[in-house]
């Protein structure tokens, strides 16, 4: 599909080196919509890379540092999911407004979709200890560890949702949530008020807009 392809593409732009080879009788119209929305961020790419003077590098590192780092982020994240879902609600309250947000983007007609990182049954419990399970249309949480994605929890959301990559936007507060969003083939709106991540760092993934209260999101998602 065209999400899939870029997807893929998106991956393999991450080495400076990474080429994609699309094996068919012809060319799809899922390959000409990935191959010029490729071709339209790489010129994007390209022109913010020269007029700030950077020359695109892969990361090399050493196999066994990279087994080392690893092992570290095993063991940090093990000890991350002990904590944190053994906790109650007060490890993880909504902020003021976000309830009333959701309320108005359905009530525009809007359909609203969880899409996280986070583990699916961790996603419910946080959403439904905050009363808020029953504003969203699509819930999407990791199904496994396995390589299980935040791009591929974005694509099943927009697959249950059963609507087109013109008519979606991310919402997120880190620079990934933009990176993922742009290897699906969405827009993401970065949001400053849970003070996740600077302004710079949105700006610099290529956010589309960035909200810093969330009257301002709504009005973007609105608009």
């Amino acid at each position: 599909s065209e999400t899939s392809l870029i997807q893929t593409i998106g991956r393999a732009a991450r080495n400076a080196g990474g080429r994609v080879v699309m094996y068919a009788d012809h060319i799809t119209a899922a390959m000409r919509a990935a191959i010029d929305e490729t071709n339209r961020r790489r010129a994007i790419q390209q022109a913010y890379n020269e007029a700030h003077g950077i020359v695109p590098k892969t990361i090399v590192k050493d196999v066994r540092e990279l087994i080392e780092i690893s092992r570290d982020a095993a063991e940090v994240t093990r000890r991350y999911r002990e904590r944190y879902e053994s906790g109650d609600v007060s490890m993880w309250p909504i902020f003021e407004g976000v309830a009333g947000l959701l309320a108005h983007l359905r009530a525009a007609g809007k359909l609203v979709a969880i899409a996280s990182s986070k583990r699916h049954p961790l996603v419910m419990r946080q959403i439904t200890d905050n009363g808020i399970v029953d504003a969203f249309d699509a819930i999407c949480g990791k199904m496994s560890d396995g390589g299980d994605t935040k791009e591929a929890a974005i694509v099943r959301a927009i697959e249950q949702l059963d609507c087109s990559l013109d008519d979606a936007v991310m919402v997120g507060d880190r620079n990934l949530d933009v990176f993922a969003a742009a290897d699906v083939g969405i827009p993401c709106v970065g949001v400053l008020w849970g003070n996740t991540a600077p302004r710079a760092e949105l700006e610099d993934a290529g956010a589309a807009a960035i909200a810093e209260t969330i009257d301002e999101l709504e009005r973007i998602l609105c608009d």
